[in-house]
């Protein structure tokens, strides 16, 4: 797959990765994020994911009942929020 542009889907708590030419009209797969991350690594936890963006930020979504999402709330989130004091310069 090098080379080719990979997309970030997300459904509930779900998490897809599709390469971009894989999801047609009428695909089954979850519709994109309404905030699309460019994401250069992305970790799974039981019930939320993280990505590292290509600009060097984290974002996570999904459960967050003990501050997983590290955003400095318990609230659960379906779109990616920023990780507190990660928003930029991380590196894999």
């Amino acid at each position: 797959m090098s080379g080719s542009k990979r997309a970030v889907w997300v459904a509930g708590f779900a998490l897809f990765v599709a390469t971009a030419a894989s999801v047609g009209i009428g695909s089954s797969l979850p519709a994109a994020a309404s905030s699309p991350v460019l994401a250069s690594n992305i970790a799974t936890g039981y019930y939320h994911s993280c990505a590292l963006t290509t600009t060097g930020g984290v974002k996570c979504w999904g459960y967050d009942g003990d501050g997983e999402l590290g955003d400095g709330t318990n609230s659960d989130h379906y779109v990616p929020v920023d990780v507190v004091g990660l928003t930029s310069g991380v590196k894999a």
